[in-house]
């Protein structure tokens, strides 16, 4: 078990903070040296003193330098400890030693709280603010400086994928010209390369449905319900009529399950029913429209629906 601290060892422990924060000049902690001694030694009281100014968790006071050069300094849980303590004109000094070594955001937020305490340190600290307003306005320039460095990386990454893809297109036709010539060169009849007009677009085949077992709980309704969610999301994200290939794969799996129903084709001519679709303003139930993206319900039980993705129509 812990050794008690003395019955006065925080009255101890204030005196010497309160001493650190109005002394004329460095003090060290104790022994001989450079500077006065905060401590006469390390017996008796002093050593819980000692304990609780250098705990490891707050410490209330900081030491630097070494041997007889070293001092201490009081930490800002230190100050705050005994602020009510000091006098109003060794607040200032006191305040603006400790600001100096915080990080800025620390920093700002210590001078705003030691000016609300005590007004009239506001003069001594009217310097250290105005730096800390210095350094933030250049950071923030710093941060916009930085994005806008990145986004023309960006650019540049992106301009530099396309100019790839163009070579590897022209590295094509440059091989396939080539192979022509070999084969001219051998007295072959030039071959003629085949032109491939774009296909309409088709509705992908659906497979056989495939039944998944009717769930038992709330549970099973709540996860079937996530699963199918996350498939129709992954559906909605690839959704392009120029180029159906993804979805059409996400499609073929939509259809396997036997519970899914779409809504609507692209291109079909339906009446607004805001149970299954939306649209723009100026829509209302049996309003002539035309779909231009499906959308999809999640069949449960022998009458129930569940909405995953309404039907997106235009007005007709």
């Amino acid at each position: 078990m812990a050794k008690k601290a003395a019955a006065n060892t925080e009255e101890l422990v204030k005196q010497a903070l309160i001493a650190l924060a109005t002394a004329d000049g460095p003090m060290r902690l104790i022994g001989k040296g450079d500077h006065p001694a905060l401590l006469a030694g390390t017996a008796a009281a002093n050593k819980d003193v000692i304990a609780r100014l250098q705990h490891e968790g707050a410490p209330l006071i900081a030491e630097s330098g070494a041997a007889k050069k070293a001092t201490v300094s009081l930490t800002a849980a230190g100050f705050a400890l005994v602020a009510g303590a000091i006098p109003e004109e060794k607040v200032g000094p006191a305040a603006r030693a400790i600001a100096e070594s915080l990080p800025l955001a620390e920093r700002v937020a210590f001078l705003q709280e030691i000016v609300r305490r005590t007004p009239p340190a506001a003069a001594e600290l009217l310097p250290v603010i105005e730096a800390a307003a210095v350094e933030e306005k250049a950071a923030a320039e710093a941060r916009v400086k930085a994005a806008a460095a990145q986004r023309e990386r960006d650019a540049a990454t992106l301009e530099a994928i396309k100019r790839w893809e163009a070579v590897i297109v022209s590295r094509k036709a440059a091989r396939i010209a080539a192979l022509q010539q070999e084969l001219a060169a051998e007295g072959a009849e030039p071959v003629a390369l085949p032109v491939v007009a774009k296909a309409e677009e088709k509705p992908a085949p659906r497979p056989a449905a495939v039944a998944v077992p009717q769930p038992e709980s709330a549970d099973d309704t709540t996860f079937q319900r996530q699963v199918a969610r996350r498939l129709v999301s992954a559906w909605l994200e690839t959704w392009d009529p120029d180029q159906p290939g993804p979805r059409q794969f996400l499609e073929a799996a939509i259809w396997n399950v036997a519970e899914f129903k779409q809504v609507g084709d692209a291109g079909e001519d339906v009446k607004f029913d805001g149970r299954y679709h939306e649209g723009p303003a100026g829509l209302f139930t049996n309003s002539p429209a035309k779909v231009t993206r499906p959308g999809w319900v999640l069949k449960e039980g022998d009458d129930g629906e569940y909405i995953l993705a309404k039907a997106r129509v235009v007005p007709k």
